[in-house]
């Protein structure tokens, strides 16, 4: 080869190389406006509070001083996350109350949303926390189990979108941070009612970032993966073995590490979030579609690389269901 033949080479392949990773750099390094300079004063509602990430995020908004309104459907269970949340806030710096809800119950959550209100003023963001997961092979679960799926993880969302976003409108301000699942950008064996819900949220999240744009209140998505919850134990009960085999090498993640990221992410006026875990940010950099892109150079170099993991990975997926043979015992599943 001559010396303009390297020289070609080196403009069609090294060139675009080296922009990209120097666009990469710059976009990380370049200084960002935050969305949220402080939590101090602002009232957040929380959804699925009284316990796993609701529970961590309520309590680090508080510590943060914020005035934090949890929800669940348990008073008992709601009045002792207040109780530990009030032993361990400064004194004079966040506060923190609780309704006890149905949030499938639109009326109800209208009610709740409006008692809040009242207590701590308009509320400035929003996370729907709430979700359940029942995991089993398709034909093991029932047209009812997906119905409630879609009932709390989708409808639930929606409800809390429809309670609190007028005011939102109406005062141009506000974040709302949609919390889905690592299945909300993939899916495999035992998720079929749970991962059709999350999927239902991100479309409602994709959907609303466009239609709120220029409305001042700004939306949000959050990717969490496996995390050391009770609803992540309650999921074990029925999860079909190979989906467990599946995870079996998958990190678990403390709630409250996830809540950390979350709430800096939201400084950051990040809209998707994948929450510290590398897996997930892969997903993102093969299935973000049309959403914004936090650093799209550095999607761009990773997406070769996540194009070779995503065979990999879905080849391992394959061989654990073709291994698979044991059942779930769904008499433990009837009981959950």
């Amino acid at each position: 080869m001559g010396d303009t033949t390297y020289v070609v080479l080196f403009i069609v392949f090294a060139a675009p190389f080296a922009f990209y990773v120097l666009a990469a750099l710059f976009i990380a390094l370049w200084p960002k406006k935050k969305l949220h300079g402080s939590y101090e004063g602002k009232h957040v509602l929380v959804t699925g509070g009284s316990q796993g990430l609701g529970r961590a995020i309520a309590f680090q908004l508080v510590a943060a001083g914020a005035n934090v309104t949890i929800l669940s459907r348990s008073a008992e269970k709601l009045k002792i996350v207040v109780d530990e949340a009030q032993k361990s806030a400064t004194p004079g710096r966040g506060q923190i109350a609780y309704q006890a809800v149905d949030t499938r119950d639109f009326g109800a959550m209208q009610y709740a949303v409006a008692a809040a209100e009242s207590m701590f003023g308009p509320i400035d963001i929003l996370f729907p926390v709430v979700g359940k997961a029942r995991t089993a092979k398709l034909e093991q679960l029932s047209i009812e189990d997906h119905k409630q799926a879609m009932e709390i993880n989708y409808f639930g969302t929606l409800n809390t979108v429809y309670a609190v976003l007028p005011t939102m409108r109406e005062r141009k301000q506000g974040s709302i941070v949609f919390i889905t699942s690592g299945a909300a950008m993939t899916s495999y064996i035992g998720y079929a009612a749970y991962s059709p819900s999350k999927y239902a949220v991100r479309g409602l999240a994709d959907c609303l970032r466009n239609e709120l744009e220029y409305s001042g209140v700004t939306v949000h998505i959050a990717y969490p993966g496996q995390m050391d919850t009770p609803g992540f134990a309650e999921e074990q009960l029925t999860k079909p073995a190979e989906c467990k085999a599946i995870e079996a090498d998958d990190t678990m993640h403390q709630p409250e590490a996830v809540a950390k990221v979350i709430l800096r992410d939201l400084q950051n006026g990040k809209y998707n979030m994948y929450c510290g875990d590398l897996g997930i940010s892969i997903l993102g950099v093969l299935g973000a579609g049309m959403s914004p892109r936090t650093n799209w150079a550095l999607d761009i170099l990773l997406f070769p690389i996540g194009i070779l993991a995503g065979w990999i990975v879905r080849s391992t997926w394959s061989s654990k269901v073709r291994q698979g043979t044991s059942e779930p015992d769904m008499t433990a599943y009837q009981q959950v």
